[in-house]
């Protein structure tokens, strides 16, 4: 009896030394550095004291516009964790402060307007997105834009930095847009009469051009024509385009800017002109054919 009482004894003093030398720490945190768009709410939560062994996460709270570039550990010596995510989680070894550092995000805005509002609105957010600087995309989420003709007008194209575009509505991310309208043709037919290369529209006709298996040699060089057979002509004052064999075909104005584009989908192409006057229409790499038009 006395020797069972004994190893009770033995286990119990064998716990509370146990008990007595378990380690505990405690993990302090904060925000060591703010570089940019920080408002003062930042933060790191998670700290506290913990027994030796624990697994803890430690998380980084902070506005859209910044993100951790960095962790680091403060114990005897500073060390760099190279993380960039907003938990980190570690193992409680020893008394330690964890201080994260944000950076600003990159951005990019995204505004839509009408070049004309007696003619057309448009309809889209303008915001700015922001992104991390190593290009991992965050909120960057495309919108759609559309352009809204008031009623006499029509929707002309999109310009955005340059560049042009003929969907509406458009998808997108970033860049500025701007919507371009014109004024509704509402004519009676044109004839069309041949004088020398210019063309002049005054009731309705069909200009057959005929493209043969050719190549032409200009002062540019050598010209290789396509077998197909386009007619041009002008209805009720649009410029249709009849045949252009699925290439891309543009109208200009007579100084050589880009009026319009459009991609032949083998149907009639047909082009808004906004007054009389001299245009242009290339169709992919081909000729390109003067036409006077008289409204």
């Amino acid at each position: 009896m006395k020797t069972k009482s004994l190893v009770i004894l033995v286990m119990l003093l064998a716990l509370m030394h146990t008990a007595n030398t378990q380690q505990y720490y405690t993990i302090t945190t904060g925000v060591d550095m703010c570089f940019g768009e920080c408002d003062g709410s930042e933060e790191v939560i998670g700290g506290g004291t913990y027994a030796e062994g624990s697994e803890i996460d430690l998380i980084a709270i902070h506005n859209e516009k910044v993100y951790p570039s960095n962790w680091t550990r403060l114990t005897y010596q500073c060390v760099p964790l190279n993380s960039t995510s907003d938990t980190l989680h570690i193992t409680v070894t020893c008394d330690a402060e964890y201080l994260v550092t944000l950076q600003a995000k990159e951005s990019c805005t995204r505004t839509v307007v009408s070049a004309d509002e007696n003619m057309g609105a448009v309809v889209g957010d303008d915001t700015v997105l922001w992104y991390r600087d190593n290009n991992e995309y965050n909120s960057l989420e495309p919108g759609v834009i559309q352009a809204i003709p008031n009623p006499g007008y029509d929707f002309l194209f999109w310009n955005s930095d340059g560049l042009t575009f003929m969907e509406n509505p458009l998808t997108v991310r970033c860049g500025n847009f701007t919507a371009y309208f014109q004024q509704s043709a509402a004519h009676d037919t044109t004839v069309i009469e041949y004088i020398h290369d210019t063309i002049y529209l005054h009731d309705t006709v069909y200009l057959p051009i005929y493209i043969h298996d050719t190549i032409y040699i200009t002062q540019d060089g050598v010209d290789a024509v396509k077998d197909f057979e386009t007619k041009i002509y002008s209805n009720r004052g649009q410029i249709v385009v009849d045949g252009a064999d699925g290439n891309t075909v543009t109208l200009l104005d007579v100084n050589g800017r880009i009026l319009a584009v459009k991609k032949d989908e083998y149907t009639l192409l047909r082009f808004d002109v906004p007054y009389s006057g001299t245009y242009l229409v290339k169709i992919g790499q081909y000729s390109t054919h003067k036409i006077v038009v008289i409204k």
